[in-house]
């Protein structure tokens, strides 16, 4: 069991979610395929100077999720299949 975390059921307002899917739809998604991992994933690295980066935090915060969490990157995941998924990791950080 993961301890400290809250589940926020429609955490987004309804308005938001076309304009939000529409922008996910434009990036660009690399392919990984690893033992911890089958899915898609996109603004995965340093995202200082990624303009699109900054637009999806804008438009979440526009939507009021930093009124849930503090946050100032984004990374985004895709599951394409049923049989995709994230398995325990460590990505090295604390």
């Amino acid at each position: 069991m993961i301890e400290g975390y809250q589940v926020h059921k429609q955490a987004l307002p309804p308005i938001a979610m076309p304009v939000i899917f529409e922008f996910l739809k434009g990036l660009p998604f690399t392919r990984i395929e690893r033992p911890a991992m089958h899915l898609s994933r996109s603004l995965q690295n340093d995202n200082t100077n990624d303009e699109a980066a900054h637009f999806l935090i804008r438009l979440l915060k526009r939507a009021g999720i930093d009124a849930l969490i503090e946050f100032d990157d984004v990374s985004v995941v895709r599951y394409d299949a049923a049989s995709d998924y994230v398995d325990w990791h460590s990505d090295g950080g604390p």
